[in-house]
C-alpha cells in the first residue's frame, strides 16, 4: 500500500490540454474513482500515474518517491485495462505468470506461489489450465485482476475494467471488486465514465472535465453538494434541475421535486406551478417531464417519483409541485460555480 500524489500534473498533445494542472493525494488503502465523460482527461491521468505517458509538466509520487520519469516496471503498480489484455494462446496460469517471469526476479517456485495466492483470492484456481476463449467475461476480469495482484503492487490501477460486462454481471463484479479491495487494503485508482460505478465503489470521487478536476469528495458530497453546474448535471439520472433567477441558477434534484398533494407538511417549501408534459415509466421509478412557470418564464424540469405513487398526473395540466428549501442549491449563472444560499 502507498500514498499516490500528483502535483500540478499536465499533459499536452500539441494544442490539446488533456490533463491541465491536476493535484491529487490518494491515501493509503483508499479506493479512489476518477469519473468524467469521454475526453475529460481521466484515462490520460491514469496513464500518467502508470508511467505509460510522460507528463508535460508536474510531478508524480508513489509512496513518497518521485516516479515522474520512471518506467511502469519500476513503479510497483498493477494495472487492469478495459480489454483485460490477455494472451489468447496462453493458459490462465501462464497469463498471470508471464510478467513475473519477465521480471527475472523470481524463481519458478516463487512464481507458482504468487499465481496460486492471487488466484486463490479471486477464487479462480480451477481455471488455471484454460485459455481466455474458454472463459466468461467475469472470469476474464478475475484473471486480469489476478495478474495485477500477483506482482503484490503498492497501487492498483483499473481503467474501466467492468465496461465489457453485461449489466447484471457488472453489478455483481462491482460488489466482488469492492469486497476484495477492502480485504487487501490496497490503494486503488479506478477510472470510469459510469456514475453508478463511481457512486457505488469510491471512497472518494474525482470528477473531471476538460482536463481539470471539478470536484473531489465522497459520493454523498459530490451528489448533494455539487461544486458547480457541470458536476450537478453530470451526476444523477437525470441530472439536477435549474431555474434561472437574475444572476443565479436555483438547482434541485428530480427526486426532490414532488406534487404538493403528496407533501405532509407545508413548512419551509418552495412551491412552483408545474405543467406536466409526459410520464416515462422505468420500472421502480417514473420520470415526469414538464415545464415550471416561474417569474414569467417556462423552464423544462423533470420530477422523479416512485412508480407506486398513485397520485394521478394528467398531461397538459398544471399542478403545484414543491421542493424543500434546504434542498435548494445556488449557482452563479455565468461561472456555474456554487454560491452561498439566498432566500427564495
Amino acid at each position: 500500500m502507498a500514498v499516490v500524489e500528483t502535483r500540478d500534473i499536465k499533459k499536452h498533445f500539441q494544442d490539446v490540454r488533456a490533463v491541465d494542472g491536476v493535484t491529487l493525494s490518494i491515501q493509503q488503502g483508499e479506493f479512489l474513482v476518477i469519473l468524467g465523460p469521454s475526453g475529460s482527461g481521466k484515462t490520460t491521468l491514469m496513464r500518467l500515474i502508470a508511467g505509460l505517458e510522460t507528463p508535460t509538466d508536474g510531478e508524480i509520487l508513489i509512496g513518497g518517491q518521485d516516479v515522474t520519469d520512471l518506467p511502469p516496471r519500476l513503479r510497483d503498480i498493477g494495472m487492469v485495462f478495459q480489454s483485460y489484455a490477455l494472451y489468447p494462446h496462453m493458459t490462465v496460469f501462464d497469463n498471470i505468470a508471464f510478467p513475473l517471469r519477465a521480471s527475472g526476479s523470481r524463481s519458478t517456485e516463487e512464481v507458482r506461489q504468487a499465481v496460486e495466492w492471487a488466484t486463490g483470492i479471486l477464487d479462480i484456481q480451477h481455471l488455471l489450465e484454460r485459455k481466455p476463449r474458454q472463459l466468461s467475461g467475469g472470469e476474464r476480469q478475475r484473471v486480469a485482476l489476478s495478474r495485477a495482484l500477483a506482482k503484490e503492487p503498492d497501487v492498483l490501477l483499473l481503467d474501466e475494467p467492468l465496461s465489457n460486462l453485461d449489466a447484471k454481471l457488472r453489478a455483481s463484479a462491482r460488489d466482488e471488486l469492492q469486497r476484495f479491495q477492502r480485504r487487501l487494503g490496497i490503494t486503488t485508482i479506478f477510472v470510469t465514465h459510469d456514475q453508478v460505478e463511481a457512486m457505488g465503489l469510491g471512497d472518494r470521487i474525482v470528477v473531471m472535465s476538460g482536463g481539470k478536476v471539478r470536484q473531489v469528495g465522497s459520493p454523498q458530497q459530490v451528489y448533494h453538494d455539487s461544486a458547480d453546474t457541470f458536476v450537478a448535471t453530470f451526476l444523477g439520472s437525470p441530472g439536477m434541475n435549474f431555474i434561472k433567477r437574475d444572476q443565479l441558477l436555483v438547482g434541485f434534484r428530480p427526486e426532490q421535486f414532488v406534487p404538493m398533494a403528496t407533501v405532509q407538511s407545508e413548512n419551509d417549501l418552495t412551491v412552483l406551478p408545474f405543467r406536466v408534459g409526459r410520464v416515462e415509466y422505468l420500472g421502480a421509478d417514473k420520470l415526469i417531464y414538464g415545464e415550471v412557470l416561474d417569474q414569467g418564464h417556462e423552464t423544462a424540469i423533470i420530477s422523479r417519483m416512485s412508480s407506486e405513487q398513485t397520485f394521478w398526473l394528467e398531461p397538459g395540466e398544471v399542478y403545484d409541485f414543491a421542493v424543500q428549501k434546504q434542498q435548494l442549491r445556488f449557482f452563479d449563472s455565468e461561472t456555474g460555480e456554487r454560491v452561498a444560499p439566498v432566500k427564495t
